[in-house]
């Protein structure tokens, strides 16, 4: 009899400790956290002291707020999760419309059954809005399943995103998960925060653009990516790198977007696998380009590198955009301007339906690849193709590119004023060609050949101008300076040239004692000093007037703005032309400029009297640049003059 007391007392023990876990549903708990149930999914989540997991039990019509420092594991565990507002349109005031997941925290999704959904069914709010990082999301559904812009003639507006990470927000991880959009004018998921890594989950729109990036994707090598009308993946942020996935696009694969309004232009590092397919591209990257009044010109430039991956429809790339392609098969040819000069081969094939073309670095690897197949192995970069020539603009303007093959012509075109500066012509490093004459594309340059525009200054520039030189600087019974100017220290790096210059009657003070090292130099005085050097006599009125017909007639200056500045390139430039003119035997063009950061800037027409200046010791740089376009100091000036002085004596 005991024996069977026992056995009822346990037995009833047993099921009383079996009840708080069956009983949670039934008691009205819609979520536990470690077997203890709760009413609400919010009072669940702020159960949790600093970390835990939070488990769905039944489904949840409740709009909930991860809450900053929290660090949650949600399970879904096969329930629905949807927003309290049921409204579809805006007519419902803003506050009672919420998101269904609000994250300031951390925040980790998953769902142990399957089956479970996050849902949102308000005008303007997401199912997922990240403001904090979420750690990893492992499964789960995630959609508007009442959408107002299901109807393509609707007037209720966009529907909005399912998933937004907002510019403060982290998403370390993507692994699992089902991301669906059913409406025709929003986006599915927004990203202007930080995502590390896609590795899974499926991104289906059906009716606009999947995956709209304009923050930080490190890299996507997993998940597949569909868009049903529009773009998949539109991308004016930066994408680290593409390894993998599935991108299909009713018109774009990826868009690499630039605007205005964006002033970082969309660039994917690399893609390095994965599948991408549109119907109208594969591939297209766009670019800005527009100047605001006398502001310099904003160019933003869209980019991508292309290692690897499938590829179905067209590269479409704008003039001022950037591709590179060194692998992958593609469903069209590669035009030879966009391939990296490691590529040497093409393996063209046919799959039964379309022609494919893998591009490899050498031909005994596109052999090695052909073996037991049909294809034909050809070098891409065959003669006869298109050379593209660069028609580099330079003050920050976008460069224009004309694609003609070896021995054709075309004119060399005008450009607009840039402020005083007007366009003269186009050099290509070694030869001179004027607006208007005809180019010739010449053979043996490779795919491509850079032509730079002349520009020249015509305009006025307000400057200190002190009186003209005043004797010959080779005169050796030149008095030595005893001039102290107030404003040029003796530990001064420029002192010693001042005083030289000054001595030498190459230089004067500007009055009341000073000397003005900082002040801009007049083109002028570069003129008078170089034809007195010359033995001409530089009288007359106004001071600069004998120099100015000197240096035209012997094509040492063009003569114009005697009064302006000079920059450090037109410096340069008359000095080597004087050197050049009087059989300088130290003259040499072979120095190497890349090892300045602003080599680019500088002018076509000065590249050669640059080379040699800096050749020569004449200038130096400035932690790590030339800064050609910048006026000439006084001092700058000065230093120069006595090196070049000292060179000619030689």
């Amino acid at each position: 009899m005991k024996r069977k007391i026992l056995t009822l007392l346990l037995a009833l023990a047993i099921l009383l400790t079996m009840l708080p876990m069956t009983a949670l549903a039934a008691e009205g708990n819609v979520a536990e956290v470690n077997g203890q149930g709760y009413s609400t999914l919010q009072a669940a989540i702020n159960a949790v002291q600093t970390a835990g997991t939070v488990k769905l039990l039944e489904n949840v019509t409740e709009s909930v707020t991860i809450p900053a420092g929290a660090t949650i594991t949600l399970d879904l565990n096969g329930k629905t999760l949807v927003n309290s507002a049921v409204a579809q349109d805006n007519t419902v005031p803003d506050g009672e419309r919420k998101h269904t997941i609000t994250n300031n925290g951390t925040l980790t999704i998953e769902d142990s059954v399957g089956g479970g959904v996050v849902d949102n069914v308000s005008h303007g709010r997401a199912a997922i809005y990240n403001n904090g990082t979420i750690a990893e999301i492992k499964g789960g559904k995630f959609t508007r399943s009442v959408d107002n812009s299901t109807d393509a003639t609707s007037a209720k507006g966009n529907s909005w995103y399912v998933v937004f990470n907002a510019e403060s927000g982290s998403i370390e991880k993507i692994s699992g998960g089902e991301f669906l959009a059913v409406g025709n004018f929003s986006s599915l998921f927004r990203n202007s925060g930080m995502i590390g890594e896609i590795s899974g989950g499926t991104f289906t729109q059906n009716g606009f653009i999947a995956f709209k990036n304009e923050g930080t994707v490190n890299k996507i090598s997993g998940g597949t990516f569909s868009s049903r009308d529009e773009s998949c993946i539109q991308n004016w942020g930066t994408i680290g790198e593409i390894c993998g996935g599935t991108i299909t696009a009713g018109r774009l694969g990826i868009w690499n977007f630039s605007s205005d309004e964006y002033v970082s232009p969309g660039k994917v590092g690399v893609i390095s696998g994965g599948s991408i397919s549109g119907t109208t591209a594969a591939i297209r990257l766009t670019d800005y380009d527009k100047t605001y009044g006398s502001q310099a010109s904003v160019t933003n430039q869209a980019s991508a590198s292309i290692t690897g991956g499938s590829f179905s429809g067209e590269l479409q790339i704008g003039k001022n955009t950037k591709l590179s392609v060194s692998g992958g098969t593609f469903d069209q040819a590669v035009e030879s301007k966009y391939l990296a000069d490691s590529i040497n081969a093409v393996l063209k094939t046919n799959d039964g339906s379309k022609d494919l073309y893998t591009y490899f670095a050498s031909m005994d690897e596109a052999v090695r690849a052909a073996e037991g197949t049909e294809g034909s192995v050809s070098n891409p970069k065959a003669n006869g193709e298109k050379v593209q020539v660069t028609l580099h603009s330079g003050f920050n303007r976008a460069d224009t590119f004309v694609y003609a093959e070896p021995g054709t012509s075309f004119k060399l075109p005008s450009l607009s004023n840039e402020g005083y500066y007007v366009n003269t012509g186009w050099w290509d490093g070694s030869t001179f060609y004027a607006v208007g004459e005809s180019y010739t594309v010449p053979s043996g340059v490779g795919d491509s050949v850079t032509l730079k525009a002349a520009w020249s200054y015509n305009g006025p520039v307000t400057v200190v101008t002190p009186s003209e030189p005043a004797v010959n600087p080779f005169n050796e019974n030149a008095g030595k300076n005893s001039v102290k100017f107030s404003d040029v220290a003796d530990n001064a790096w420029y002192a010693s040239a001042v005083n030289y210059a000054v001595d030498k009657g190459l230089m004067n003070g500007t009055g009341e004692g000073k000397f003005s090292p900082e002040a801009a130099t007049t083109r002028g005085m570069i003129v008078t000093i170089l034809a007195r050097l010359d033995g001409k006599n530089t009288s007359g009125t106004p001071w600069y007037q004998a120099g100015q017909r000197w240096a035209m007639e012997y094509e040492i200056s063009d003569g114009m703005n005697m009064t302006g500045a000079i920059t450090r390139e037109q410096l340069v430039t008359m000095l080597f032309r004087y050197a050049v003119k009087n059989g300088l035997e130290a003259v040499t063009l072979s120095e190497n400029l890349t090892q300045f950061t602003d080599a680019s800037d500088i002018s076509a027409w000065a590249v050669s009297a640059m080379q040699w200046a800096v050749g020569q010791g004449l200038i130096q740089g400035s932690n790590g640049q030339l800064r050609p376009q910048a006026n000439a100091s006084r001092a700058e000036v000065a230093t120069i003059l006595m090196r070049f002085c000292e060179l000619m004596k030689k």
